[in-house]
């Protein structure tokens, strides 16, 4: 169950399968017993994390070819506006609105 803009999700749970070389696997496998966690739970985290940056750059690309509007660029990131706003100087991003774009921007 996670909480995601005040709803909360009741997650079913799926296997995955997939392959690893075995060098990965022993290195996942140290580094799960390093910050006392198994295997899977690593796995999940890194991916869960991973994925969120995949979103993030892809929000971001679609934003900067002017493919998607700002808050349609937030919710691809799976962030808010004003989170996805303040992330832009560090990924040196431009805002691509006028003044009057980005009040209508902020208000949907």
């Amino acid at each position: 169950m996670y909480t995601e803009r005040g709803i909360v999700y009741i997650m079913k749970s799926m296997t995955l399968s997939f392959r690893m070389e075995a060098d990965e696997v022993r290195s996942l496998d140290e580094s799960a017993a390093r910050d006392g966690l198994d295997r899977a739970s690593l796995i999940k985290r890194l991916l869960r994390r991973g994925y969120a940056e995949y979103r993030y750059e892809a929000a971001c690309t679609a934003y900067r070819r002017g493919e998607v509007s700002l808050s349609r660029a937030a919710e691809m990131a799976g962030t808010g506006v004003y989170d996805l706003l303040n992330r832009f100087p560090v990924d040196d991003l431009q805002l691509n609105l006028t003044a009057e774009d980005l009040r209508r921007e902020l208000a949907s």
